[in-house]
């Protein structure tokens, strides 16, 4: 960030803790990221990076064992 560049975080801490987590980062995503990087990537490129992006929420009993 200090060069610049615009840092994305996404993970376990930063779902449960995402203001905390905005401290360290231009945005963070909040839950599953794969889905969002297309949005996130439009949203770069036009200038207007959001601080949270909303990843689905996954119903872990719908997952195999």
């Amino acid at each position: 960030r200090a060069e610049g560049a615009k840092v994305v975080l996404g993970g376990m801490h930063v779902t449960a803790l995402p203001d905390e987590a905005l401290e360290h980062g231009d945005a963070v995503i909040i839950r599953e990221g794969e889905s969002v990087w297309g949005e996130i990537l439009d949203d770069f490129a036009k200038g207007a990076l959001k601080k949270k992006y909303y990843g689905p929420e996954v119903d872990l009993s719908e997952l195999p064992p």
